[in-house]
C-alpha cells in the first residue's frame, strides 16, 4: 500500500462500525412504545425507545445471532423477533419489552422454520414458517398454546396487520411468482381469494382503516399501480396514481390518504396521496435516499434517509433528525457522478464515486445483488472504504435491476449472467475512455448476485479484470439449485425457464464453473458454512477448480449464512479485501 493507502486504511473500519438504525416500529395502541433494531457496536440488537422519557433508546435483547427487524404487538408488551443460528430456519422468540427478560408465548416452541410471515393481534397470533415447499400457518393463542390452522403444498407469506381477525396470505406459484391472495379467519378458512394478475407480481400493501378494504398493489403496463380491493363484494377500484416506479404504500390513520414511496430511476422519494381527489404532494428530502417510511397515528411520517456521504438518520417529515448515526471518524465520500452509458440494448444507469486526487483511478465495479434490486444514492460503508483507500467506486444499474421500469428488469430473462455482463462492458470501456478509470487496475466485487456476477465476469471477460472478490455468490449454478432453498429454486426456474434438468444449456452457460479455466487473474471468495441460498458446498467445487491448475485463489470460509450481521466480521471480511488488493493489484 502507498502511505495514503495505509493511513486511510487504519480508519476505514469506523465505516462498519458506525452507531446506525432501523426505522421504529411502535405499539397501535401505546404508540409512545417503540422498538428499534441497533447496529453497534457488536450485532445488530432491539432496543427500546420510550417517547414519554425523552431518553435515548435502551438496549432490550442480546441475540448472539443478531435481530434482522423488530415487531411489537399492540399494547406494546412484546418485543418480537425472528431468531436462528444463521441458516434462516429458526422461531419467533419475543421479550418483555419493559424488563428485557425473555417471555413465553409458545412460539418459541413451534418447529423451526423460514419465516413466512407474522400476525399480531390482542387477541391471536398467527405464525407462518416454510419448510422446502411446504407452508404451515400457526395460530398461537392467548394460553401459549398453538394450533396448525392450514397448510399449503407451496411457498406463501402472511400479510402484518388484520382487521377483526382476517388476515391476508400470498400464495406462490412454482415459478415463484404471485399466484393469488388469500383473505383467511383466525382457523384458517379461507374467505376470499383473488388471483394474481398475468404478471405475478400482486402483493397486499395494507388494511385500509375503519373499513374491510385492503390496498393491493400490481403491475400493468409494466409500471406498478395501487387499487382497493373488497374481499366481502369482490370490487376493486384501481387508484389513478401517476407516480411512475416501484411503488409501496402504507395508510394515514384517516384512511383518506396514502404515504407512497416510489423507486424510480435511482431515486426513493416520498408522497402524500389523497384517495378522494387523487392529489399528491411531496413529503420529506428529494435528494438521498428514503429506504423506509411510515405514518405514526398522529399522522406524522417517520422515514429512515442517507445519501453516498451521509449514514443512515430516522428523521421525521417536519424536518426533525431524532436518531443519527454516530459520524465521527468514518471515512470522507467523494463526489457522486450519474451517467448513462449509452449501449445497443439501451442507456446504462451508473453511479460514480471518485477520492481525492487526479484521474484516471484504481476502480472497483460495486455490483448490487440480487438480480432484483438496484444502486442509488444512499450509504454504502463498503463503497466508503474503497474511496477511503483512494479506489473510484462504480455501481452499474444493469438489465435486471428494479426501479428502472419492467423491461428493464425482465431484459436478463432466460440469459442470466451474460446480459448483465454484455452492460457492464459498456461501462467499463466508457470509464476507460473519458479517463475517469485506469484500465491496469480495475477489480469486479460483489456480494449474492454480485458475487455471481464477479466470478462469472473472470471467465467470460477474461481481459478485462486486475481481479475479482467474491462474497456469498453462485459459483457452480447446478449444484447451487439442487442445495439451494426452495424460494430460490422457485425463482431460478423463473429467471432460467425451468431447472437445470429442463434447460440444462442454460444453466451452464450462466455457471462461474463452466469458465474456470478460463481466469487468468487472482480471486478472493468469502463464503458461509451456514449459508442456506449460496451454499457451501458449490463455492468449493469453483475454488477447487482453480486450485486444480494451481491458479492463485484466496478463500475464506467461515459460519455466517448468506452474508453476515456481525459487525466485527464485516470488518475482518473488508481486511481481507484490502489484502488481497494490496498484494494482488497494488
Amino acid at each position: 500500500m502507498s502511505d495514503r493507502e495505509s493511513s486511510t486504511a487504519a480508519a476505514w473500519h469506523k465505516n462498519f462500525r458506525l452507531e446506525s438504525w432501523s426505522l421504529p416500529v411502535w405499539a397501535a395502541e401505546q404508540p409512545e412504545r417503540c422498538l428499534v433494531v441497533g447496529t453497534a457496536p457488536g450485532t445488530p440488537q432491539l432496543f427500546r425507545w420510550d417517547q414519554r422519557a425523552g431518553s435515548p433508546p435502551e438496549q432490550l435483547t442480546n441475540a448472539q445471532e443478531g435481530v434482522r427487524h423488530a415487531c411489537l404487538d399492540p399494547q406494546g408488551r412484546l418485543a418480537w423477533w425472528f431468531s436462528h443460528p444463521g441458516d434462516e430456519l429458526g422461531v419467533w422468540r419475543a421479550a418483555d419489552y419493559e424488563t428485557g427478560r425473555p417471555a413465553t408465548t409458545g412460539c418459541e416452541t413451534v418447529k423451526a422454520g423460514r419465516d413466512s410471515g407474522l400476525v399480531l393481534t390482542n387477541e391471536v397470533t398467527v405464525v407462518a414458517l416454510s419448510r422446502g415447499r411446504t407452508t404451515t400457518l400457526y395460530r398461537v393463542d392467548s394460553d401459549h398454546t398453538w394450533h396448525v390452522i392450514g397448510r399449503r403444498d407451496h411457498l406463501a407469506r402472511l400479510s402484518p396487520g388484520a382487521v377483526e381477525g382476517r388476515f391476508c396470505l400470498t400464495e406462490f406459484a412454482d415459478d415463484g411468482r404471485v399466484a393469488a391472495l388469500e383473505v383467511l379467519d383466525p382457523d384458517g378458512q379461507t374467505l376470499a381469494r383473488l388471483a394474481a394478475g398475468a404478471d405475478g407480481d400482486t402483493s397486499c400493501m395494507a388494511w385500509r382503516p375503519g373499513t374491510g378494504q385492503l390496498l393491493v398493489r400490481n403491475r400493468r403496463g409494466g409500471h406498478h399501480e395501487l387499487s382497493l380491493w373488497d374481499p366481502e363484494t369482490d370490487d376493486r377500484l384501481v387508484l389513478p396514481v401517476r407516480q411512475r416506479g416501484d411503488l409501496a404504500a402504507s395508510w394515514y390513520p384517516s384512511g383518506s390518504h396514502l404515504l407512497i414511496r416510489a423507486a424510480h430511476e435511482g431515486q426513493s422519494l416520498l408522497g402524500k396521496y389523497n384517495v378522494l381527489t387523487g392529489e399528491s404532494v411531496p413529503v420529506g428530502p428529494r435528494t438521498g435516499t428514503i429506504d423506509t417510511a411510515a405514518v405514526r397515528p398522529d399522522g406524522a411520517v417517520w422515514y429512515r434517509w442517507s445519501s453516498a456521504s451521509t449514514p443512515p438518520q430516522i428523521s421525521a417529515d417536519g424536518g426533525q433528525t431524532l436518531l443519527k448515526s454516530r459520524q465521527s471518524g468514518h471515512a470522507a465520500v467523494g463526489g457522486l457522478e450519474r451517467l448513462s452509458v449509452r449501449t445497443p440494448h439501451g442507456d446504462v444507469p451508473v453511479l460514480c464515486l471518485s477520492p481525492e486526487g487526479t484521474p484516471p483511478f484504481a476502480t472497483v465495479f460495486l455490483l448490487h445483488g440480487g438480480p432484483a434490486l438496484h444502486d442509488r444514492d444512499e450509504w454504502n460503508p463498503v463503497a466508503a472504504s474503497f474511496l477511503g483507500a483512494g479506489w473510484a467506486v462504480a455501481q452499474v444499474n444493469y438489465r435486471g435491476s428494479t426501479g428502472f421500469g419492467q423491461p428493464w428488469m425482465d431484459a436478463a430473462l432466460r440469459d442470466p449472467g451474460h446480459a448483465e455482463l454484455a452492460d457492464i462492458a459498456e461501462v467499463r470501456l466508457e470509464l476507460i475512455m473519458s479517463g475517469r478509470a485506469d484500465a491496469t487496475r480495475l477489480v469486479v466485487c460483489g456480494s449474492s448476485w454480485g458475487g455471481y456476477l464477479a466470478l462469472l465476469a473472470l471467465g467470460v471477460q477474461p481481459d478485462a479484470w486486475s481481479g475479482a472478490i467474491a462474497e456469498a455468490p453462485i459459483a457452480d449454478y447446478a449444484t447451487a439449485y439442487e442445495e439451494e432453498l426452495e424460494a430460490a429454486k422457485a425463482f431460478d426456474r423463473y429467471l432460467f425457464g425451468g431447472s437445470p434438468s429442463e434447460v440444462p444449456d442454460r444453466y451452464h452457460r450462466a455457471s462461474p464453473l463452466s469458465y474456470a479455466s478460463l481466469v487468468q487473474v487472482p480471486v478472493l471468495v468469502i463464503a458461509g458454512r451456514n449459508d442456506p441460498g449460496c451454499t457451501v458446498g458449490q463455492v468449493r467445487n469453483y475454488v477447487g477448480a482453480l486450485r486444480s491448475r494451481d491458479h492463485p485463489v484466496e478463500y475464506h470460509e467461515c459460519d455466517m449464512g448468506h452474508g453476515t450481521p456481525v459487525v466485527a466480521e464485516k470488518v475482518e471480511h473488508q481486511a481481507l479485501i484490502f489484502s488481497f488488493l494490496s498484494r494482488w493489484v497494488g
